[in-house]
């Protein structure tokens, strides 16, 4: 039963604005790591982790 009386929730984002952010940083640093694994392997151009990691993300 809905109470017309009660608090509409809030978001994860709007409770805790601070460790959304700091999970978004941590993704974005394990991306680059794994492409840097991938570049690594593959013996890319030193410069090839930050596209291989940041063009998926700038694609969405």
């Amino acid at each position: 039963m809905i109470n017309p009386q009660s608090k509409p929730k809030h978001s994860f984002s709007e409770r805790k604005p601070v460790l959304t952010v700091v999970i978004i940083e941590l993704l974005l640093l394990l991306a680059v790591f794994a492409a840097g694994a991938i570049a690594t392997i593959k013996q890319l151009d030193y410069t090839s982790p930050v596209l291989i990691s940041f063009t998926p993300i700038a694609l969405f």
